[in-house]
């Protein structure tokens, strides 16, 4: 019978000892990368609930910021507070319409991308808005800008549903949050832009009969500070120069340079234009956050629940089974049609109300009017979620 000599079993149970190593330092680097990659995922997950934060912030911004704007507009388009009745009516159709397309379309793309996407759209239609040129074209790009609403509101909530999964609980409650901040700050942030009607200077259209009455007739009292500026800049003009390239004389010249100077651009352009800058940042740091490496929780398509998991369906049965999916489906479509519909139009109009009723408040006191009503709904819905967390 052969033996197995002491040396040998020594190698043997060295080299035991060798793969016993080997295999321990394997399953220690598994251990390390995966907690490097639980880390990295988590880092994902942080800055991406942030951009998606910010997002919802914006869009409660923009949605409220239309109630103490919606008078330039009105002067814009020269359009009727009755005609803007249609605007309202139309964007209570076309955002819920988003939401629900918003909802589906975000199965088939990254929802990050999808929404910078969006943002970016936003940005340009929020920069255009104020070019309409007619009540009609006012009306198709508010219809589109309350579906781009509607689209960017479903991306928020899927996205923050897809990031965290089961834990996006509270996730939820910071991002509508969020959305009650954008809205109490989007009146306070119009009043910066928008003057008040007695602090505007209206246009002046100068023509030569007026301007030669205005220069000869001494007893007519100019108390327009820019016709005053005008007549200071042709008074102090001297008719010395008898060569000029240009067609105009120098008073003339001079006059237009000073009208010119206060034509330009209007407290309602720079407003959109300051927020179309916004959105466009935070479109640009989305799509920037969209390129991290992040795997995002996928939805069981196997799920016996689903109408469409065979091909032929009980509908009786199916409702039976799931009747409170279907009363909250209901209940969520009833709430965008008409709960949040009527939100926001409150809040819109209370600063146009206040301008109208016999408290004759500026578009400033209007403005402050609306801040404080998103914010009072802003408190009643935090304590809301916290009664609903504290009860289950």
């Amino acid at each position: 019978m052969e033996t197995v000599s002491s040396t040998d079993q020594d190698n043997i149970s060295a080299e035991y000892e060798k793969e016993e190593e080997t295999q321990k330092v394997t399953r220690l680097r598994i251990i390390h990368y995966v907690a490097v990659f639980k880390e990295s995922q988590k880092k994902c997950k942080i800055m991406q609930s942030i951009m998606v934060f910010l997002s919802f912030l914006l869009v409660g911004v923009v949605r409220t910021a239309q109630g103490p704007s919606l008078m330039d507009l009105k002067k814009h388009v020269k359009a009727s507070l009755e005609d803007f009745k249609v605007i309202f009516s139309i964007g209570a159709v076309t955002f819920p319409l988003g939401n629900l397309i918003g909802a589906y379309t975000m199965n088939f793309f990254n929802p990050m991308r999808f929404l910078s996407f969006l943002l970016l759209l936003f940005a340009i239609l929020n920069t255009i808005l104020v070019f309409a040129p007619s009540f009609v074209y006012l009306v198709i790009l508010f219809a589109v800008n309350e579906f781009l609403l509607g689209l960017i509101d479903s991306a928020c909530n899927i996205a923050i549903l897809k990031i965290w999964g089961s834990e996006s609980d509270s996730y939820f409650t910071i991002l509508h949050f969020c959305l009650g901040i954008g809205n109490f700050f989007g009146p306070i942030l119009a009043e910066v832009f928008l003057q008040d009607e007695e602090k505007s200077i209206e246009p002046i259209i100068l023509t030569n009969s007026t301007f030669n009455a205005s220069m000869t007739d001494s007893s007519i009292n100019i108390s327009n500070p820019l016709i005053n500026e005008v007549a200071t800049a042709i008074s102090s003009t001297t008719m010395k120069y008898e060569y000029s390239d240009s067609p105009l004389s120098p008073v003339e010249d001079n006059m237009w340079t000073v009208l010119y100077s206060h034509m330009s651009i209007t407290d309602l352009q720079v407003f959109h234009w300051f927020l179309g800058m916004l959105l466009l940042g935070t479109a640009c740091l989305t799509a920037l956050v969209s390129l991290l490496p992040f795997r995002y929780a996928s939805a069981d398509s196997s799920s016996a629940s689903s109408p469409s998991s065979s091909s032929k369906i009980n509908i009786r049965a199916y409702i039976n089974d799931n009747y409170l999916y279907i009363l909250l489906i209901g209940a969520m479509v009833i709430y965008a049609f008409c709960g949040n519909g009527i939100y926001f139009l409150i809040g819109n109009f209370i600063s146009v109300h206040g301008m109208y009723s016999p408290l004759q408040l500026t578009k400033s006191e209007g403005a402050r009017t609306t801040a404080v009503f998103f914010g009072a709904s802003v408190i009643s819905k935090f304590l809301t979620i916290i009664a609903i967390d504290l009860i289950k």
